[in-house]
């Protein structure tokens, strides 16, 4: 005799816990994590100055950012793109993005240019 719990109702759905397509990636050096990689990566993508970018990541891995301060991050730098400093001389004086990172450049004030050609100083309002 078979029990009616044996049966598998043909309305009865199979649960799979972990499908395929989201296999366990493991995350690159130095990253603990595929989330810290993957905000990285967006923060390398904004970032004008693309060098030493294994001490970036070293430097990266210790300041351990969460995405309310990569936004920050990011919107600092799109401010700093448009400033003197970053625009002089072919983009000369951008800092290394690890220096960057090390400073805290995303608390620094930027000059820019305004639009009516009067120098502004902006800093992102966080």
């Amino acid at each position: 005799t078979t029990n009616k719990n044996d049966k598998k109702d043909k309305n009865d759905k199979e649960i799979v816990l972990f499908p395929s397509e989201y296999k366990t990636e493991k995350p690159r050096e130095p990253f603990d994590n595929i989330k810290q990689q993957k905000l990285f990566d967006f923060f390398w993508s904004s970032y004008p100055k693309k060098k030493s970018k294994g001490q970036a990541e070293k430097t990266w891995t210790k300041l351990n950012p969460d995405e309310q301060l990569v936004a920050r991050m990011v919107a600092t730098i799109e401010r700093a793109k448009k400033s003197k400093d970053w625009l002089r001389d072919g983009g000369q004086y951008i800092p290394h993005p690890s220096t960057w990172l090390n400073a805290k450049g995303w608390e620094d004030e930027y000059e820019l240019f305004g639009e009516d050609g009067v120098d502004d100083v902006c800093k992102v309002p966080y």
